[in-house]
């Protein structure tokens, strides 16, 4: 077990990473560059799902997940479809981990904590499962109770718990849903009133 320690840096993680050499490009501006490349792996990352979501891919997943029996008794094949998309998520998630070890220097065992489960869980819930947008609307708004909440780090948690369970009770689909729900119902006002003598 201590042979691996210099090259795993036991609890204290992998450190020494090299960076994508903005640091050297950008010597007080780096953090400003390392922001535009998160957001450019975002760009990619969604428009690759709109483009899986909205294509033949998108309908099989559909289609497995309403009704499998239907999906497999029409040829597709679940594992297929399971494995691929296992791959895909996998991938888009080892780059963002690559690049939160470049950014930070040091990635370990502690990155992943329970507190962290519990907002990534919450970005969902609250955004809306199964939306493009629902995850980065629920990002958006948990981000700005965190900044919110920053002198209260005591019941960080307790918060979230709390807000999940009232999106869950209230709007069980999220701010996707919600803002879905909006829209539909001024379609049906304007046509109502479009049809109205």
């Amino acid at each position: 077990m201590s042979g691996c320690l210099p090259l795993f840096g036991g609890v204290r993680g992998i450190g020494q990473f090299g960076d994508l050499g903005l640091r050297a490009l950008f010597p007080s501006k780096w953090y400003v560059a390392h922001y535009y490349v998160a957001l450019a792996l975002l760009a990619v990352a969604l428009t690759f799902s709109i483009i899986v979501i909205r294509g033949p891919l998108g309908l099989a997943f559909k289609a497995l997940r309403d009704s499998p029996g239907y999906a497999l008794s029409r040829g597709i094949s679940r594992f297929k479809y399971q494995l691929w998309i296992f791959g895909v998520s996998a991938f888009f998630t080892g780059i963002a981990g690559g690049f939160y070890a470049v950014h930070f220097r040091v990635v370990g065992p502690t990155v992943f904590s329970f507190s962290l489960l519990l907002f990534l869980i919450a970005m969902i819930v609250v955004g809306g499962m199964g939306s493009i947008w629902g995850p980065l609307l629920g990002a958006a708004l948990l981000m700005l109770a965190d900044e919110g909440m920053k002198e209260f780090s005591d019941y960080r948690n307790i918060g979230l718990g709390l807000l999940v369970t009232l999106f869950v009770i209230a709007w069980p689909r999220g701010l996707a849903g919600w803002f879905e729900r909006l829209r539909t119902a001024g379609e049906k006002d304007q046509s109502s009133q479009s049809g109205s003598p």
